[in-house]
């Protein structure tokens, strides 16, 4: 959790897009559990989870191709 964080932060961060953070965030979990020890339950669980997350942000990211995806202002 805590690498899915600072990949989050990190995105946000220089790019100013939370939704960026949020689908790359997902996207790494598997990774970072194919890499730690896991169960293989564990690890299509979270692939699973993580394609929910990335599908239910699809217009989030029609809105980064297309440029119109709202920064965030801090």
């Amino acid at each position: 959790m805590l690498a899915a964080l600072g990949i989050f932060i990190l995105l946000v961060a220089i790019w100013r897009y939370i939704s960026l953070g949020s689908i790359a965030a997902a996207a790494a979990m598997p990774l970072i559990i194919w890499f730690r020890p896991h169960s293989s339950q564990l690890l299509i669980a979270t692939a699973t989870i993580s394609a929910i997350v990335i599908v239910k942000h699809h217009t989030n990211i029609s809105r980064l191709v297309a440029g119109t995806e709202s920064k965030f202002k801090a």
